[in-house]
């Protein structure tokens, strides 16, 4: 084997982890994002606990501050149709539930 099939063997087992870290983070933030979303709903005040520290594996690129989402407000509005979606469901309703009232 030489240098150079050495070199792309490695970079051919290093892509699917990449890949994969990836998805893992991506999951995990939707997992906390899922339970800020419960904590505001059975809390009622509206905010967000303090977002949990996420260690980087790797150091990633920067996101110009002009392509960021606002989530905070984007929560708000989202909290609020929920509130206004709930007389509508069931007594016991699941997420499917929720997102056809929402629409």
């Amino acid at each position: 084997m030489t240098h150079e099939q050495y070199a792309q063997h490695k970079r051919q087992l290093d892509e699917p982890l990449r890949a994969g870290i990836q998805l893992l983070e991506a999951a995990h933030q939707a997992q906390v994002r899922a339970l800020d979303f419960v904590w505001m709903l059975q809390s009622g005040t509206g905010l967000a606990a303090p977002p949990a520290p996420v260690p980087d594996a790797a150091p990633r690129e920067a996101v110009p501050p002009s392509a960021r989402p606002e989530p905070q407000v984007f929560l708000v509005d989202l909290v609020a149709e929920v509130r206004e979606a709930l007389p509508d469901l069931p007594e016991l309703f699941t997420g499917a539930d929720v997102s056809a009232a929402l629409g």
